[in-house]
């Protein structure tokens, strides 16, 4: 954000909002990146903000404005969640004309910037979101919690692959609810989180079963290949995905920090629900044609113990 003084002698400042010549401000100032604002210092006043200053504020305020009320409504605050306009903050010094090097401040409410909400809506949304991720997380960890009991009952691959198939479905039906439908958003969330959940601890102790099926039919253990191939698949599509999502926002018109238009919205419904469904039901697909059920991993094991044992332990030379 730059600051800038811009008081002519008899105290008004051309530009947007403002009475004078429109083509006194420098034209840069109305295309640049960062908001910019002009302060009339004798009277602690914006009294021209740049359309991504404006953005900060939406429709809030009009110009010209008090410094610490624009700052308000900008929703300003500094790195310890104060707001600006009940600390010294840097608008503040400049508007009373002293210099300032740099100063770094927060956007406090970042679903202000562009949005023309209500302060009531803004609250019942933070609202949502927050039930929305405190119950999925909560039921999340629920899941992991139950996932040894059903995995002893159920076997591995059969509580690995109704986990995906589930999350798989959950993930799609999202797509199709409306946004109105909280209960039923928060709901279907809870289970999908809690179905995921149930997954997690199942998918490391698959991997040993893998490196007991090499060991028990080429005669040599790579426990470590297969732990570390794993990770390194994860790791792959963790940077293929975040990679290719704000490509695929930008297909549907996705602009950061703006009001989304409603191709925008679509395309951020898709990513976080029928693609990730997508795949989990790719995933259920691929148990299909696992091999390994909890019958055939008990058989290896035993087999394996009865190898191990029939191998004497080597003798140290005395």
């Amino acid at each position: 954000m730059s600051p800038m003084f811009g008081a002519e002698g008899d105290g008004s400042v051309a530009g947007d909002g403002v009475d004078g010549d429109t083509h006194v401000i420098p034209a840069v100032l109305h295309t640049a990146p960062a908001a910019v604002l002009i302060i009339d210092p004798p009277r602690r006043l914006v009294v021209y903000a740049n359309p991504a200053a404006i953005e900060l504020t939406g429709d809030r305020v009009r110009l010209p404005v008090d410094i610490d009320t624009w700052s308000d409504a900008a929703g300003l605050t500094d790195l310890g969640g104060r707001r600006m306009s009940e600390t010294d903050s840097s608008l503040s010094l400049v508007a009373a004309g002293v210099s300032v090097a740099g100063e770094p401040v927060a956007v406090h409410d970042a679903a202000r910037r562009g949005s023309s909400a209500t302060p009531d809506q803004r609250e019942a949304s933070e609202g949502r979101l927050l039930w929305f991720t405190g119950f999925g997380l909560a039921s999340l960890l629920v899941g992991v919690t139950c996932s040894t009991a059903l995995t002893k009952r159920l076997g591995k691959k059969t509580v690995f692959f109704w986990s995906m198939l589930l999350v798989g479905i959950c993930a799609v039906a999202l797509f199709f609810l409306p946004a109105s439908a909280t209960v039923a958003i928060i709901a279907l969330e809870v289970v999908r989180q809690f179905l995921f959940g149930c997954s997690g601890p199942v998918l490391w102790s698959m991997m040993g079963d893998v490196a007991d099926y090499g060991e028990w039919k080429f005669g040599r253990r790579s426990t470590g290949l297969v732990y570390s191939a794993s990770l390194f698949a994860i790791k792959t599509g963790l940077l293929v995905g975040g990679f290719l999502l704000p490509l695929f926002l930008e297909q549907f018109g996705f602009v950061r920090n703006a009001a989304q238009t409603a191709t925008a919205l679509l395309g951020i419904t898709i990513a976080f629900s029928l693609a990730p469904g997508l795949f989990a039901l790719l995933k259920a697909g691929a148990l299909l044609i696992y091999p390994l059920d909890q019958k055939r991993v008990d058989t290896i094991e035993r087999e394996l113990a009865a190898r191990r044992a029939a191998v004497p332990e080597p003798k140290l030379a005395s």
